[in-house]
């Protein structure tokens, strides 16, 4: 294992993030920090667009109303 990342590793997860922070950006109270959380707990945008309602309250900060907001916003792409 590389103990660093390569530049199309950097540049692959730079678009990653870019391209859910587009998506969450949407959701009113989902800044920077929030997208953050959600991706160190799911691990990858494909996670994500598999969570549950249930399981995005799961997340440190997420509450029902969110979760919703989030979960709708990812199956709308």
């Amino acid at each position: 294992m590389e103990p660093y990342a390569t530049a199309d590793q950097v540049w692959a997860g730079g678009l990653i993030f870019a391209r859910v922070g587009a998506i969450l950006m949407t959701i009113p109270g989902i800044g920077e920090s929030y997208q953050k959380r959600l991706l160190n707990h799911f691990g990858s945008v494909k996670a994500m667009r598999e969570a549950s309602v249930e399981d995005f309250e799961k997340v440190k900060g997420i509450g029902h109303a969110k979760a919703e907001a989030l979960y709708n916003a990812l199956h709308e792409q």
